[in-house]
């Protein structure tokens, strides 16, 4: 259920994020972060219920990989529009955004 939950949430950022990034509505932005402040809260809550070496591996690496994202995203959303950010950096947020996906999916199995 953690892994599940946690793509849920990673799909909520990616969903408020390209809204704004769309409409410009602060609303999503706000979303976004509370999105992210759930879903960190979540993983310090729920990070005692993994028990083997590979999962507490697992989440450190989702942990990692999310603050990436989230910076990422920041980037994204403080520029305001795609066009100002290289086309490198908007491959490192999406391939970003695929990864937290991956590890979820681990760390689920």
């Amino acid at each position: 259920r953690i892994g599940a939950r946690i793509r849920a949430q990673v799909h909520r950022l990616s969903s408020n994020m390209l809204r704004y990034q769309v409409s410009g509505d602060a609303t999503y932005r706000e979303r976004f972060n509370l999105y992210k402040e759930e879903l960190d809260n979540f993983l310090t809550t729920n990070a005692k219920f993994l028990s083997t070496d590979n999962e507490k591996r697992l989440l450190s690496q989702l942990q990692q990989q999310l603050q990436d994202y989230y910076a990422g995203a920041d980037r994204l959303m403080n520029s305001r529009q795609a066009a100002d950010l290289p086309a490198a950096q908007m491959e490192q947020i999406k391939s970003g955004l695929d990864r937290c996906v991956e590890l979820s999916l681990q760390l689920g199995e």
